[in-house]
């Protein structure tokens, strides 16, 4: 077992202070994201990354998970403070092994995020940094305001964490190369990305709707990794797909078209352009039929 001293005086506090502006952060970034607003940023990255896949895990915001993890560290911070000495004393070893634990796993996930910023999305996301930033000094202050004697077992400790954290962090957002197919349906490997399969059924009227779309001209811009992206496939549903006007604008994505985005000087994803008339964000099917002057059939049917 580790033997530890007595924690600096000045840890808990710092530990607390960084866990609360975490916490406002994450519970800003969770409010926005469960109710569908825009977050106050001086770039869009924050947009960008808030509408990606890498915001949501098992459809709940990840930020309610960061959230919750700001939220233990407060709780682990001050709870042998709130005790009597006898308990708190019991408490405390325990309460510290938990929080280096805990800010391991935070800082590492939080790298592996900064990396995905970097590498995948291309964007600067100021909230991104700030909790990044919030989590590293969790972890070094938990390092340095105790003195810990066993640094082994320490380190031994540290890397078990990193290691489930991030192959933990891979299975959970990682995307990898997939198949495309081709005016015949013939499946073709282009090296590109796509998100999660639309697991919807289309309806003839869905199929009439996509189909109308394409012909008359109207474009969706989106990419591969775009929640909203997905909700606005899964309307129309798996079989209408194929004949979706859909424009792929990251340059990672299957089939895709960067400069013809680009050139759409658009302002998020999902947007929609027709006859001239451009709409931001996930489109009820009526709507979509409204402004193109669609006439066919409309049992346009809900997510199954």
């Amino acid at each position: 077992m580790i033997r530890r001293d007595s924690p600096a005086p000045w840890a808990s506090p710092v530990l607390a202070s960084l866990a609360l502006a975490g916490t406002a952060v994450t519970g800003y970034l969770t409010v926005v994201k469960l109710t569908g607003g825009n977050a106050a940023c001086p770039t869009e990255g924050c947009e960008t990354v808030l509408n990606s896949s890498y915001s949501e895990v098992a459809g709940l915001p990840l930020a309610l998970f960061g959230l919750g993890a700001y939220l233990l560290v407060i709780a682990l911070a001050l709870l042998p403070q709130l005790l009597s000495d006898e308990t708190a004393q019991q408490w405390q070893e325990r309460a510290w092994t938990a929080l280096f634990w805990l800010t391991t796993a935070m800082v590492v996930f939080s790298s592996y995020l900064i990396f995905i910023l970097a590498t995948d999305l291309q964007v600067f996301c100021l909230y991104c940094i700030a909790s990044a930033a919030l989590s590293l000094g969790l972890w070094l202050t938990t390092l340095l305001g105790k003195r810990w004697e066993d640094w082994g077992k320490l380190s031994f400790d540290g890397i078990i964490i990193a290691l489930l954290v991030s192959f933990s962090a891979i299975a959970l957002n990682g995307t990898s190369p997939s198949l495309a197919a081709d005016g015949a349906g013939n499946a073709v490997n282009n090296g590109g990305y796509q998100g999660a399969a639309i697991a919807t059924t289309s309806t003839p009227a869905n199929i009439a709707l996509a189909k109308h779309l394409k012909s008359s001209g109207a474009k969706m811009y989106g990419a591969y990794w775009c929640s909203h992206c997905h909700d606005q496939k899964s309307l129309f549903g798996a079989e209408a797909l194929t004949e979706l006007p859909y424009v792929e604008c990251d340059a990672k994505g299957i089939n895709a078209q960067p400069k013809q985005c680009k050139a759409a000087n658009l302002d998020g994803y999902p947007t929609w352009v027709i006859n001239g008339e451009t709409l931001s964000g996930t489109q009820e099917l009526t709507d979509l039929a409204d402004a193109s002057g669609y006439q066919g059939p409309r049992s346009f049917s809900p997510p199954s």
